[in-house]
């Protein structure tokens, strides 16, 4: 049997190779094109994101130029780097677009699948239109040498500034650089913009953190535990220049890891003894394990979160005054809040915009249609990015404007769409109050007298696996249960709405909770159901019992001095922000809150171990309620 298997595998990889061939040699015959912007495609750049697209540039160049290159830093730690130059650049000079990335600048395949999948379209779209393109692997991963002992570490960030004088420097360069990517690499092209380097110009950090505690590992206070697992573990695989157990067999077959720098055996040796030094990598979720509260020190790296989180340095970024163009999701984890707070602390000199999409923008999806075809293409966004970088590396064209440009789902219901703001929240938006009542009703109306609802937390309820955080390891599709289970959360319904309700910010949750345990986690979904009973989930929030003060008039702060273990029995308020949506829920359609103590299939369980009650006090002097930021009041 297991001779059979072997022989299948051996047959499927021959049959992938085969059939690789066969398009390697079509693509030499006939090499794909970027073709110039389409009118049709300009007006939808236009109307999207705004001014006109008669400045982009057309394709100029056919073909790239491979250059791998190992670059010494000021500590003897070799740096790979992978420079893709336009073919047949002669003697112009380039702008430079740096990827500093954790997850390979380049993979190992055999051949020909090196031809077919080595350049992406990022790639083949800058170089087209004259951009030099370098791929870093960041120190302690790749082929890069030395270790990290934690992600964006100071000597991490110091070799982005040797690594972009050289960029400036080389013979092909025009002396003007933009750091940019998405997630890992989004954040430390954002790191970059901190520098203060004369020749970085502008940074994309895109589908990218903002907070390392609250928009990824600590949502809430409560540990991401599925994914700082799994994100650890999968890099510790990268890092020892293996793919991960998930990885599918036949991926093993053909890809060997990742591409040394240069060819033949001394590259490779060269590259071995690289890969050796990542040995010395932290552990991210073993760091985690150590962490309850923002200021907690890690004891293995001896720094907690902020070290290595951005809203820590933006007095750094404040200062060099780098041109930010910030990308976001909706559907991707906390990362729309992450790309909103960020416009917020550098105001001006950030241009943001947030779409239906799930991490780097793999899926688009509207909740209330399920269209998940919605401008703008892949193509349209290149374009737009390259608008941005044009202004700033070639000044070509007028400064891109700063402030908030975002998609409303809904876009077949009065008030959907995308839309274009100078401030967030935007101007119209008031506060819609929906009261909860002991009859599973939310209304306008609070209940005159003070009720209870006394739940038994199911540590069993859960998100589903293809929740907004899941698409962060894996760029998976973002699609959440039906609420089957609804008897195991606490759930409040609305009457049918009366007209449209257009929702655009951050939603928050007051709750007067008592419980039989000195800690507990709630989390809190927004949903809209449908005439047919069918809910889309529109946004979540979780809350950790013991950081419910806030702390500062800031917000909450997370710290250790503002903890507070609940006394059993005893009410604590809990107000529980939901991450920001923007959504048009159709008349006739409910809107639904509904309450869960535990989500199995992402988050730790608080308390680790036991039971607990929950007491719900409705009504009263201080009623249960959710406002909604809604357009018209």
């Amino acid at each position: 049997m297991i001779r059979r298997i072997r022989l299948r595998h051996v047959l499927a990889a021959l049959a992938i190779l085969l059939v690789s061939i066969a398009l390697a040699g079509w693509l030499i015959l006939s090499p794909e094109k970027v073709d110039t912007l389409a009118p049709g495609e300009a007006r939808e750049l236009e109307a999207v994101f705004g001014g006109s697209a008669a400045h982009l540039p057309v394709p100029r160049f056919d073909g790239v130029d491979l250059q791998s290159v190992s670059l010494v830093m000021r500590d003897g730690v070799s740096i790979a780097l992978d420079v893709w130059l336009p073919r047949g650049l002669g003697t112009e000079t380039a702008p430079a677009l740096l990827f500093p990335t954790r997850y390979w600048r380049r993979a190992d395949m055999l051949w020909p699948l090196d031809d077919l999948f080595g350049l992406d379209d990022d790639v083949r779209f800058f170089t087209a239109h004259g951009y030099a393109v370098v791929r870093m692997d960041v120190r302690g991963s790749g082929a890069s040498g030395g270790s990290r002992p934690y992600p964006w570490a100071p000597a991490e960030r110091e070799d982005l500034r040797e690594v972009i004088t050289w960029m400036a420097g080389q013979p092909w360069s025009n002396g003007r650089v933009a750091a940019m990517g998405v997630s890992y690499v989004g954040t430390a092209a954002e790191f970059a913009a901190g520098l203060g380097h004369p020749a970085l110009r502008a940074v994309l950090p895109m589908f990218s953190l903002y907070d390392v505690y609250t928009d990824i590992a600590f949502p809430g206070g409560v540990r991401n535990d599925w994914f700082v697992f799994r994100w650890g573990r999968f890099n510790q695989a990268l890092d020892a220049n293996r793919l991960p157990d998930s990885a599918p067999w036949w991926l093993k077959q053909v890809l060997r890891g990742v591409a040394p720098v240069g060819e033949g055996e001394t590259a490779r040796e060269a590259l071995a003894r690289n890969v050796a030094q990542h040995a010395k990598n932290g552990d991210i979720h073993a760091d985690a394990l150590s962490v309850t509260f923002r200021d907690d020190v890690a004891p293995a790296p001896g720094v907690s979160t902020d070290a290595f989180s951005p809203h820590a340095f933006v007095d750094d970024m404040r200062a060099t005054a780098t041109p930010f163009y910030a990308w976001g999701g909706w559907h991707d984890g906390a990362y729309a809040a992450s790309a909103l707070a960020r416009a917020k602390a550098l105001g001006g000199l950030v241009r943001t915009v947030i779409g239906p999409w799930n991490h780097g923008a793999e899926q688009m999806s509207d909740l209330i249609t399920g269209a998940d075809s919605l401008p703008p293409s892949r193509r349209v966004r290149l374009y737009e990015q390259l608008r941005f970088l044009e202004h700033h590396l070639r000044d070509n064209g007028p400064r891109p404007e700063s402030g908030v440009i975002y998609h409303v789902m809904g876009h077949e219901v009065d008030g959907g769409g995308w839309r274009r703001t100078g401030v967030w929240p935007p101007q119209g938006i008031s506060s819609r109050t929906f009261h909860l009542d002991s009859g599973g009703r939310l209304s306008g109306e609070a209940p005159e007298e003070e009720s209870s609802i006394v739940h038994a937390v199911d540590f069993s309820v859960g998100s589903g696996g293809a929740n907004r955080w899941r698409t962060q390891l894996n760029r998976s599709n973002v699609a959440y249960p039906g609420r089957e289970d609804a008897a195991r959360l606490v759930v409040f319904d609305s009457e049918p709405l009366d007209a449209p309700l257009v929702i655009v910010g951050e939603a928050v949750a007051y709750l007067r909770l008592a419980a039989d345990r000195e800690d507990a986690a709630v989390h809190v979904y927004l949903e809209a159901v449908a005439p047919s009973g069918k809910a889309a989930m529109l946004t979540e929030g979780v809350l950790r019992a013991l950081h419910r003060h806030q702390g500062s008039e800031a917000g909450r702060t997370f710290l250790r001095a503002h903890g507070s273990p609940l006394v059993p029995g005893e009410v604590a308020d809990m107000v529980v922000p939901l991450l920001p949506t923007a959504v048009a829920v159709p008349k006739g359609w409910r809107i639904r809150l509904a309450l869960a103590g535990a989500d199995a299939d992402q988050f730790v369980r608080i308390p680790r171990e036991g039971g607990v009650n929950w007491t719900l006090y409705l009504g009263g002097a201080s009623p249960a309620r959710l406002t909604l930021p809604v357009e018209g009041g």
